[in-house]
């Protein structure tokens, strides 16, 4: 056994690698799975979905409307009872150009007193909804047409 003197030189050590150096073979492709869930799935959800359900909620305001102008109606609370709910959106034709437009709508209300189907137009004057002329015709045949 030799003890090295104070004259003698040691080989130096290498320098350690750092903690990223040494975790680098699975750094790399967890990142790349972390941002290719985030492109494939992540991303669309948030602009499609988000996007979505506020679009939905601008594109059934005709039928909201429509359903609201069903309740201010004499003639048709006197047929179903108040309060008028729509049971589902019918909606074709949708237009919005800077708040101006109109929409076609089609589809069931129920009151207390009964049923009936909507259809007709809603016109887009200056961001408000306003009835074109809708037909609400109840299961015995007759129909009620509005504005008055």
């Amino acid at each position: 056994m030799s003890q090295a003197t104070p004259h003698e030189s040691k080989m130096p050590s290498p320098p350690q690698r750092g903690w990223f150096r040494r975790n680098l073979f699975w750094i790399i492709p967890v990142c790349v799975i972390l941002f290719l869930v985030f492109v494939v799935i992540v991303a669309p959800i948030a602009c499609c979905a988000g996007g979505g359900l506020f679009a939905f909620n601008a594109i059934k305001k005709p039928v909201v409307e429509a359903t609201d102008a069903l309740n201010d109606d004499s003639r048709v609370t006197d047929k179903l009872g108040s309060p008028i709910k729509y049971e589902s959106i019918g909606i074709n034709n949708y237009q919005n150009n800077n708040g101006n437009g109109g929409a076609d709508v089609n589809f069931p209300v129920r009151g207390p007193n009964g049923t009936a189907q909507v259809k007709g137009r809603m016109n887009l004057n200056g961001g408000t909804w306003s009835v074109g002329n809708l037909t609400v015709t109840f299961p015995d045949g007759s129909t009620i047409k509005l504005p008055k």
